[in-house]
Order: structure tokens, then sequence, then C-alpha cells
């Protein structure tokens, strides 16, 4: 929920999420959270996470263009900041 909102996340975004906050604090790779979330064939396709990582900034953050949760770790990957 989100206020008086609920939120509903698609099975992907929600396996993202849930890596995010199994590690919360941590950086993780592109690579990482690519292989974790889609498999080892996906971790060439960077987009993929650009887009559900918006996604998620979309439906979670208070301000999705200035996040403070969903951090990116420019060149590396992401972070997730409770």
């Amino acid at each position: 929920h989100r206020g008086d909102e609920e939120i509903h996340l698609t099975p992907i975004e929600f396996r993202l999420l849930a890596v995010l906050l199994n590690n919360a604090g941590k950086v993780l790779t592109q690579r990482q959270l690519l292989n974790q979330v889609w498999g080892p064939n996906a971790v060439e396709h960077s987009h993929y996470l650009r887009i559900y990582m918006g996604h998620l900034r979309q439906k979670l953050e208070q301000d999705p263009t200035r996040p403070r949760h969903f951090i990116t770790e420019t060149g590396i990957g992401y972070r997730f900041m409770p």
C-alpha cells in the first residue's frame, strides 16, 4: 500500500524488489540482478533492468525523479536503501 492506494507489482517487478530487499544497502551489479531476476541468458540485456527499475521507482518512490530508496550506482548497478 502507498497511502490508501494498493500497489500492484508484476511478477518480474516483485522478483526484482525481493532481490534488492534481501540485499538492502549493498550494491548489486547489473549482471547480478539480471542473473537473479531473469536468469543467466539475460545478463547482456541491461535495458530490461533500466525499464523495471523505472517501474519500481514510479510505483514505490515518493518522488521517482529523485529516488531515495532505489539508487543507481552509475556504471555498476543498483542499491536499495531502506
